[in-house]
C-alpha cells in the first residue's frame, strides 16, 4: 500500500497539521500579547523617566529656593544692609563664597542695588575657584532685575532658562543658566536691591541624559518649541545661538502648538515614528511653563518585540520540526503494525501460507483488529477443513453408490435379457388375441427397464451431460397407448380414473425423437401422478 493511501499517514498528517496550526496560532497570540506588554512596559518606563526628570528639576528649584531664602534672610546680609563696613562686606563675601563652594551647580552670586541695577557684591566660581569680581556691571535693563525688584518681601523670582551672557555676549563654554532672586529690604521695608544666584544647569542636563539612557530621548523645550535640553547639544538654545533648531519643526508640528500632557505618536523629519510622553513643568507661580518630552523610536520600541518574534519563530520552527519527526516515527511504527495485519489478510486472500506474527496481545485497536482476524482465520480454516472432510466423505459415498449401481445393473441385466428373449419367443409362437396385449406390455416394460439399466451403466456420461440421444421416427399415439396400457391397471387398483386423449393431428404423424428417453419422461410423470393422486381422474393427453 502506498504511504499516501495509508489511513495512519492521513491521521498523522491531519493531527500534525492541527498541532502545527495550534502552535503557530499560539505563537501569533503570544507575540501579539508580548508586543502589547512590551509597549505597555515601555510606556511605564517613559512615564517613570519623565517623573524622575520632573523630580530632579523641582528638587533643584526647591534647593535654590531654600538657599536664596537663607541668604536673603541671613543676619550677615541684614548687618551689611544696616551698616556698610569692611567687616560686614567681608562677612557677606564669606557667606557667598561658602554657598558657592558647597553648591556645585551655583557659579555666581550677586547683590544688586536698586540704583540702575548696579552690582554691589559679585562672586564668581571659575574652575572650582571662587573669585570676588571687581568688574561690576549695571543690570538695570535686564528682565530678571526688572521683575525681581518689584516683588514683595519673602517672594522668590525664577528666570527663564537661557545661556549665560556677559555684556550681551554668550559666555563660553556655554552655560545653561537659571537665575533665582529675592528682593532685599532695609529696616524701613524699603527695597534696596536684590540677591541673585546663577545656577548652572549642566549637571541637571547630565542627570536628564543619564535618566534617558540609550533607548529613550528626553527633550526640555519652552513654549515656543526651543530646545533647552536635547541629547544633541547643537540643538540647544537655537534662538540665542541663531541655529534656530525647533522641536515643532523637527517633529512636523504646527508652530506654537499647545502641547497636551500624555502619550502621542509623533513623526520626525527623518520619517521615524516615535512614541512620546509630554509632561508640563511649571514654576515661578505658574508664570513659567516648560515641556518635558520623552520619546522612543518605534523601531527601538519594537526591537524587543522583534527579538521575541525571532526567538518565537525559531522555537516554533523547532517545535514544528519535532512534531513532524514524531509524526514520522508514529507513522512508521503504527504502519508497520498495521501492514503486518494487511499483509497477512492479503496473503490469506491469495492462499499464501505465511507465518507472519500478528500483534494479537496488544490492548489497543491494532491488537483487537489482529485478534479478530486471527479468530476469523481460525474459524474459516476450521470450517473449510470440515467442508473438505464432508466433500471427501460425499465423494466416497458417491463412488460407493456408483459402484453399487454398476454392480446391481450388471446383476439385473442378465435376468432382464432373459425376459426380453422370452417375450420375443412368445411373439414367434403365434399368441392369441387375448395374450398379445399382455405380451406387448411385458415387452414394453422390459425395454423400458432395460433402458434404465443401461442408463445406470452410463451414469458417468449422464452426470457429465454426454448421454447419447438416438433419434428415430416415432408415433406419439402408439408411444402414449403403450404407457397408458402399462399403468392403467395400477390406476384402477387405486380407484382412479385414467384416460388417454391424443389429438387427431398427431395420430397419423411421426416425429423424430428418442422414444426411450421420451417414454422415460412420460412414465415418470404418470408414475408421480398415480402416486400423489388420492382420488379423481388422471388425464394423459397430447396436442
Amino acid at each position: 500500500m502506498k504511504i499516501r493511501h495509508s489511513i495512519v499517514t492521513r491521521f498523522a498528517l491531519f493531527f500534525t497539521g492541527l498541532i502545527i496550526f495550534s502552535i503557530l496560532l499560539s505563537g501569533y497570540l503570544v507575540f501579539t500579547n508580548a508586543s502589547k506588554v512590551i509597549v505597555d512596559y515601555s510606556k511605564e518606563r517613559i512615564m517613570h523617566t519623565s517623573e524622575l526628570a520632573e523630580q530632579s528639576f523641582y528638587a533643584l528649584l526647591n534647593e535654590v529656593s531654600n538657599d536664596i531664602a537663607v541668604i536673603s534672610n541671613s543676619p550677615t546680609l541684614t548687618n551689611y544692609i544696616t551698616e556698610h563696613s569692611n567687616k560686614t562686606t567681608g562677612e557677606v563675601h564669606k557667606l557667598f563664597e561658602v554657598t558657592l563652594k558647597n553648591k556645585p551647580s551655583y557659579f555666581q552670586i550677586r547683590l544688586i542695588g536698586v540704583d540702575k541695577g548696579k552690582e554691589i557684591i559679585r562672586l564668581d566660581k571659575i574652575n572650582q575657584q571662587v573669585i570676588i569680581s571687581n568688574n561690576l556691571q549695571e543690570k538695570g535693563s535686564q528682565e530678571y532685575f526688572k521683575e525681581a525688584i518689584k516683588m514683595n518681601k519673602g517672594d522668590f523670582y525664577f528666570s527663564e532658562i537661557n545661556l549665560n551672557e556677559e555684556y550681551g555676549i554668550i559666555s563660553e563654554p556655554y552655560i545653561p543658566t537659571l537665575r533665582a532672586a529675592s528682593p532685599i529690604f532695609d529696616v524701613n521695608n524699603a527695597v534696596i536691591g536684590i540677591v541673585i544666584i546663577n545656577v548652572d544647569l549642566t549637571k541637571l542636563f547630565a542627570t536628564l541624559n543619564n535618566i534617558s539612557g540609550n533607548e529613550f530621548k528626553l527633550y526640555l523645550i519652552d513654549h515656543n518649541g526651543q530646545y533647552l535640553y536635547s541629547p544633541v547639544k547643537a540643538q540647544q538654545f537655537g534662538v540665542q545661538t541663531k541655529t534656530n533648531f525647533n522641536f515643532y519643526d523637527d517633529f512636523n508640528l504646527k508652530p506654537n502648538l499647545v502641547l497636551n500632557e500624555g502619550f502621542s505618536q509623533l513623526n520626525e523629519k527623518t520619517k521615524n515614528e516615535v512614541l512620546s510622553y509630554i509632561k508640563e513643568l511649571t514654576y515661578f507661580k505658574g508664570l513659567r511653563t516648560l515641556y518635558l518630552v520623552s520619546t522612543i523610536e518605534d523601531n527601538v520600541l519594537m526591537e524587543s518585540a522583534s527579538l521575541v518574534r525571532k526567538n518565537s519563530i525559531q522555537t516554533l520552527l523547532g517545535v514544528c520540526l519535532l512534531s513532524i519527526l514524531i509524526s514520522w516515527f508514529f507513522v512508521r511504527f503504527f504502519s508497520k503494525k498495521i501492514n503486518k495485519i494487511t499483509e497477512a489478510i492479503s496473503n490469506y486472500d491469495k492462499g499464501i501460507d505465511n507465518s507472519i506474527e500478528l500483534p494479537i496481545h496488544r490492548k489497543d485497536e491494532i491488537g483487537a483488529l489482529a485478534l479478530t482476524f486471527y479468530k476469523m482465520k481460525t474459524k474459516i480454516d476450521t470450517q473449510v477443513h470440515a467442508l473438505q472432510t464432508s466433500l471427501k466423505k460425499e465423494k466416497e459415498a458417491r463412488n460407493q453408490r456408483d459402484e453399487f449401481l454398476q454392480n446391481m445393473s450388471h446383476e439385473m441385466r442378465t435376468p432382464l435379457n432373459a425376459i426380453l428373449g422370452l417375450t420375443k419367443l412368445l411373439h414367434k409362437n403365434a399368441p392369441t388375441e387375448a395374450q398379445l396385449p399382455i405380451i406387448n406390455t411385458l415387452e414394453r416394460t422390459s425395454n423400458s427397464l432395460a433402458g434404465l439399466v443401461y442408463d445406470v451403466l452410463d451414469h458417468k456420461k449422464l452426470t457429465e451431460g454426454k448421454v447419447h440421444i438416438a433419434h428415430e421416427p416415432t408415433n406419439i399415439e402408439d408411444l402414449l397407448k403403450d404407457i397408458y396400457a402399462t399403468y392403467q391397471y395400477e390406476a384402477i387398483q387405486k380407484g382412479l380414473t385414467f384416460s388417454l386423449n391424443v389429438d387427431e393431428k398427431l395420430k397419423s404423424q411421426s416425429f423424430l425423437t428418442d422414444p426411450l428417453r421420451l417414454s422415460q419422461i412420460v412414465i415418470n410423470l404418470v408414475v408421480n401422478a398415480i402416486k400423489y393422486t388420492q382420488k379423481g381422474t388422471i388425464r394423459l393427453s397430447s396436442k
